[in-house]
């Protein structure tokens, strides 16, 4: 209902008043003047975090509250290898270079160039284990060096010059996450910085005035040695240069128990220490196809590859010449107890200038198997063998090649002295003793067990008891199924044999075909059989010469000595007696194809187990019998 107006004035405030209400009902309450939007990002700490030379992306998130279309950009710009797409609010790429966590900003701008900024962190890391082996990986020789801070493998070493060597290291290095154990090396690293073949001053990271590289080692006065791995991948490290003559050590200090160094070549070295040793003074652990070329120098317990070897060598080798006092050896300087020396070798020339001297080692107390040495090997001092200078322990299938020199007591073209077991080896380098006595083909002086093993070499000697495999064959020595081709001459000297210059032990199922000069007690097989020697099944073929006491088979022999079952060929040797033996035609020798006849007694027991060993191949009846034990091979015997 309208209420009657009376006047203009009236009727204006009706309409004014019909007016709001109007506006009240349509807006339902009142509204504030309209402000402008403005983009925001909720809060938010972000790290991006890249590795170098790997694929990676990153999503950022957007801002919210903002009026149309925003734009995105980021402020600085990405680092090299990696770009920002703005539509996607995705940061991917490849990064190129490491560098320290940086802040950057994502910046979100909306139509009316209102602005919002969200500020991250990017951080680029170096993974140190790119094929997550669980091994660090060495590309430099700063790398290999800081292996001195960390000798367990573990990484990430709070030490400044480790951080310097592995800069910007990702976590754990990069390791899974059973963490690293190691080292490995990703490429060649080479010590001669200059190129010019030699180590000096101006190759002066790791000259250290003349002394050159620090075996790695535990810092300090610590003694504590790397007990982790260090595989090669084949790669070289060349002209490691080390002059240290009152310390030990090359490469390493020592290798633990838990150490192991696998797959290196040490190429073209120079090491002078106290015990002259390219890798390491000592191994307790495993040493696998490791190879080492240049030059040795220590005193006593000097090695091509290390000074003491108390662990595992395998499929190793040296050709480095050596040069020391006692306990020399062109792999080891001394094999201990607890050392084994499997399918290694040593090529290099080694002159010592006391006592243990060997091709591969000079000492052996532990296991040799399937190895050899074929260097020249020289020495002043007693103990001087083509393979070991002595033996204590085993050898096995080994042989040595090299040339054998002497000035003392026990010279062999194997092993200097033996005491243990040699089994299934050879000597066939020229042996030479120039003084003393005990010179052998194989060993100089025997107190152990001589089996299925044989010398080739010529033998030549000043002093006594000299022979083609055994210069002397003690009371608790054994020789069995071994044999000695090669030439026996010690004019002057007396117990001079085919075989054994001086026996006092047992020879069985044996034979020289060498010949024989000698000076007083020369025999075709034994110089001088001298009790209790006990000489079975065997024989010699040989010519034999001598001044006195010269018999076909034993120059002399004393009792309680025996000689049974053997013969000598009086048509070869030039002689017709014999101090025990039977001499032989050589048509006799010859005729029996089986154990039967002369050869009746001849299946005898080689290797002191129960049975017997049928140990010979007669032949036809052309032929001499011919050794078929254990490794032996009959047709190559008669082949020489």
């Amino acid at each position: 209902m309208l209420w009657p107006c009376v006047n203009v004035r009236c009727l204006g405030q009706v309409l004014g008043g019909l007016a709001l209400a109007v506006g009240l009902l349509s807006r339902g309450t009142p509204v504030a003047a309209q402000t402008d939007s403005r983009p925001t990002f909720e809060a938010a700490q972000i790290t991006a975090t890249f590795l170098v030379d790997e694929a990676q992306s990153v999503l950022l998130p957007k801002a919210t509250g903002d009026d149309g279309v925003l734009t995105y950009a980021l402020d600085p710009m990405p680092p090299a290898g990696l770009s920002f797409d703005a539509t996607a609010l995705n940061l991917r790429g490849t990064a190129q270079v490491a560098q320290a966590a940086t802040t950057y900003r994502v910046v979100a701008t909306d139509a009316d160039g209102d602005t919002a900024a969200l500020a991250f962190t990017i951080a680029i890391v170096k993974d140190y284990d790119k094929d997550d082996d669980g091994l660090i990986e060495i590309a430099t020789l700063a790398q290999l060096d800081a292996v001195r801070y960390d000798l367990g493998g573990k990484g990430a070493i709070a030490v400044a010059a480790y951080v310097a060597a592995f800069p910007h290291a990702a976590m754990r290095m990069g390791c899974p996450d059973s963490r690293c154990y190691g080292y490995e090396l990703v490429a060649d690293l080479d010590f001669d910085q200059n190129g010019d073949g030699r180590i000096t001053a101006a190759d002066a990271a790791y000259w250290n005035d003349g002394a050159g590289w620090d075996p790695i080692h535990g810092l300090g006065p610590s003694t504590i040695p790397f007990h982790s791995m260090l595989q090669g991948n084949g790669h070289a490290i060349s002209h490691l240069y080390v002059h240290r003559p009152t310390e030990q050590g090359g490469l390493f200090g020592r290798l633990a128990k838990g150490g192991r160094v696998e797959g290196v070549t040490l190429q073209d070295v120079q090491v002078w220490g106290v015990n002259g040793s390219p890798l390491a003074d000592s191994n307790f652990g495993t040493i696998i196809d490791v190879a080492v070329s240049g030059s040795v120098t220590g005193s006593n317990r000097a090695g091509g590859l290390v000074g003491h070897n108390g662990g595992l060598i395998r499929t190793s080798f040296s050709s480095a010449t050596v040069l020391g006092s006692s306990r020399v050896g062109g792999l080891v300087g001394s094999n201990g107890t607890d050392g084994s020396i499997v399918a290694s070798y040593a090529t290099g020339t080694v002159t010592g200038r006391g006592d243990e001297v060997g091709g591969l080692t000079g000492n052996n107390s532990g296991l040799i198997t399937a190895s050899y040495a074929t260097g020249t090997v020289t020495s002043r001092g007693d103990k001087v063998g083509g393979l070991a200078g002595s033996n204590r322990k085993s050898i096995r299938a080994s042989y040595a090649t090299g040339a054998v020199t002497g000035l003392g007591n026990e010279v062999g073209g194997l092993a200097g002295d033996n005491t243990g077991q040699i089994i299934g080896s050879f000597a066939r380098g020229a042996v030479m003793g120039r003084s003393d006595a005990n010179v052998g083909g194989l060993v100089g002086h025997n107190d152990g067990a001589v089996m299925a093993s044989y010398a080739t070499g010529a033998v030549t000697a000043s002093g006594s008891q000299v022979g083609g495999l055994a210069g002397a064959n003690a009371a608790a020595g054994r020789i069995a199924a071994s044999y000695a081709t090669g030439t026996v001459t010690a004019s002057g000297s007396q117990d001079v044999g085919g075989l054994v210059g001086n026996n006092q032990g047992a020879v069985a199922a044996s034979y020289a075909a060498g010949g024989v000069a000698g000076g007083t007690r020369v025999g075709g097989l034994i110089g001088n059989n001298q009790g209790p020697g006990a000489v079975t099944a065997s024989y010699a073929r040989g010519a034999v010469s001598g001044r006195t006491q010269v018999g076909g088979l034993a120059g002399a022999a004393t009792a309680p000595s025996a000689i049974t079952a053997s013969y000598w060929d009086t048509t070869a040797s030039g002689q017709a007696t014999s101090s025990g033996g039977t001499g032989q035609t050589t048509q006799a020798l010859q005729a029996p194809t089986a154990y039967a006849g002369l050869y009746a007694a001849w299946n005898v027991n080689a290797d002191g187990r129960a049975g017997d060993d049928a140990p010979w191949d007669f032949g036809t009846a052309s032929q001499y019998p011919a050794l078929q034990y254990d490794r032996l091979c009959s047709a190559d015997q008669r082949a020489d």
